[in-house]
């Protein structure tokens, strides 16, 4: 791969210069991020910073039509179970591709890499420290803007206790944040509510008069699931058939045999069944009929 940056000099660069911005959940529909963090808010971060710092502008590669450098790296998409560091990204394999090459190509030159938290190039403090590890090996200095913008020795033993340190906060974070999820969805199980828009088969949703405000300030209707009794007859005579040695797909052929519908009205598939008889609303009211 041969890196291609524009220099004011007819030398090599002294300096190279990388950004990268990745965001932690999907879009809304007007496209923009759920969270502070958005793509938005981090690309304004990086312009402000390399407007501030000493970093030459030109050092982050030609601008686009929009003045935006080339070199600043958004992960526009993310994916919260999503394992590995940020080179297992489409973005983040983009920018160590292109610090790889700019390596090999610029020997002599000072490699920045900016982001504005540890958490965003990964979530995992093992993860942080081998990516760590590996940007040492190529002698990349790494800037944190929300800790100050400060440039890491990457060889030093205060560098990598920062990393670490900053490695096991972000894990922190999404040990808590995950135990907050479980936590909300164990409650809403314990009250017979409804976990997302559409109700699991058997059961249908109805308003309880009770709105709460999500994290987007948003109003959200609390709804509470009443049992269908219809569906419900259909779901012990799969767990009949299930029990008695039948798989997924011959179980789908005979309900739609039958001429009965799926939740939406479509019709009865492997992936169908399998979902309906795994659901842990499901299993929860069939365990309790025993």
């Amino acid at each position: 791969m041969n890196f291609d940056i524009q220099s004011p000099y007819d030398a090599p660069p002294d300096i190279i210069s990388f950004a990268y911005g990745r965001v932690s959940s999907r879009p809304r529909a007007d496209g923009k991020s759920r969270q502070e963090q958005s793509i938005e808010i981090q690309d304004g971060q990086f312009q402000d910073y390399i407007r501030s710092s000493r970093i030459p502008l030109e050092s982050f590669g030609p601008a686009d039509e929009r003045g935006k450098p080339a070199n600043i790296f958004l992960e526009r998409h993310s994916g919260f179970a999503k394992k590995g560091d940020i080179r297992k990204r489409p973005a983040g394999a983009k920018l160590w591709a292109a610090l790889t090459a700019a390596r090999e190509q610029f020997p002599d030159a000072q490699l920045n890499l900016i982001f504005t938290k540890v958490d965003r190039i990964g979530r995992d403090q093992l993860e942080i420290m081998i990516l760590h590890r590996d940007l040492r090996e190529l002698r990349v200095r790494m800037h944190i803007i929300l800790q100050g913008g400060e440039a890491f020795d990457c060889d030093s033993l205060a560098g990598r206790l920062i990393i670490s340190v900053l490695g096991w906060a972000a894990e922190t974070e999404v040990a808590n944040t995950q135990n907050r999820i479980l936590e909300g969805i164990a409650h809403k199980r314990a009250h017979h509510e409804l976990l997302n828009g559409i109700p699991p088969y058997g059961w249908d949703a109805e308003p309880t008069g009770e709105i709460r405000r999500n994290k987007g300030g948003k109003d959200v209707v609390i709804k509470r699931l009443v049992a269908n009794r219809s569906e419900q007859k259909w779901i012990l005579h799969m767990k009949r058939l299930r029990d008695g040695g039948w798989g997924y797909r011959r179980i789908a052929t005979d309900m739609n045999k039958r001429g009965v519908r799926a939740k939406m009205g479509g019709m009865w598939k492997f992936g169908t069944v399998a979902k309906v008889l795994n659901n842990k609303t499901t299993t929860a009211w069939l365990a309790s009929r025993q």
